[in-house]
């Protein structure tokens, strides 16, 4: 049982599990729904991953698990909380009927720091986008994207 301050939640996402790990996982898929771009995925256990906004890393880390169309995690630091230690986020996909249980784990905090604090506001505003992107409708988050 974690114990230390984390996000957790469950998410039903109206889209097959396949779907839903595309969009986890293809840089492509992400940068309909994400606020950020994936300017690198290495899609293995120790890959990179680095999230962008414009040319600046915004979120780096390494994969920490990767099991196809159930299991994905990263550890995770925000560039602009250098002092923040590293967290861990995990995507954990069960399929649903024709939908997708989505969990988030985001883990690893020592107390509630600033990635923490951003994190626990962040993780539903993005998962709304991503339902927005499965349902085709228009979804800007708290910031307009730009055309």
């Amino acid at each position: 049982m974690i114990s230390d301050p984390h996000y957790e939640e469950t998410f039903l996402l109206k889209a097959s599990v396949e779907a839903v790990w595309a969009a986890l996982t293809d840089p492509r898929k992400i940068a309909e729904w994400h606020l950020c771009k994936i300017t690198v995925m290495e899609g293995r256990i120790g890959g990179k991953i680095e999230y962008s906004a414009g040319l600046s890393p915004v979120i780096t880390g390494r994969v920490v698990a990767w099991a196809p169309y159930r299991l994905f995690s990263h550890t995770f630091q925000f560039t602009h909380e250098p002092r923040d230690p590293v967290s861990e986020v995990a995507f954990c996909l069960e399929p649903a009927g024709s939908s997708c249980r989505l969990l988030i784990r985001h883990s690893g905090f020592p107390d509630y720091n600033g990635t923490y604090r951003d994190v626990s506001a962040g993780w539903p505003v993005l998962v709304a986008g991503l339902q927005a992107m499965f349902d085709k409708r228009p979804y800007a988050g708290i910031y307009p994207k730009a055309a």
